[in-house]
């Protein structure tokens, strides 16, 4: 069951990014049309690949300190409940997503690359990630409120 429910969370996650990323696409096309998107998004680029790679390395190390802190009784509320590996997977599957965004990012502009499909994928990215890590928040918060 647990299974069908992180799939389902996921699924979920990636349908909202859908939404959020039309509406943010739709809004910014409609407004200021593709050439000010594209000149946008290279301007900002290095400024997001800083952002990106932060918060990859305290991802890495707030996985790092659940995998080295034992018994805590936040860790035990969490295995007790069978979520410790679900937020491990979260967290890890969120690393992956943001080291595929920023390599992308690294590339498109080291490269000088303007196809609004790439950058158009790297802001989808950006708001995927945000997505999962807000799903970790919450599973988090629901640990912490069953454990006190």
């Amino acid at each position: 069951m647990w299974k069908k429910l992180n799939n389902t969370r996921l699924l979920s996650d990636f349908l909202i990014s859908i939404v959020f990323f039309s509406i943010f696409y739709l809004y910014c096309y409609y407004s200021y049309g593709i050439c000010y998107m594209l000149n946008r998004y290279d301007a900002n680029s290095s400024t997001l690949i800083s952002i990106l790679a932060t918060i990859l390395g305290f991802l890495i190390t707030a996985v790092s300190i659940l995998l080295t802190v034992k018994e805590t009784k936040y860790i035990v509320a969490l295995k007790n409940n069978g979520k410790y590996s679900e937020l491990l997977k979260s967290f890890i599957q969120t690393c992956y997503l943001i080291t595929i965004n920023t390599i992308l990012l690294l590339i498109l502009t080291l490269a000088g690359i303007e196809l609004i499909i790439l950058w158009s994928l790297s802001v989808f990215l950006t708001i995927f990630m945000f997505i999962r890590l807000f799903t970790c928040l919450i599973i988090l918060k629901k640990v912490i409120d069953i454990s006190t």
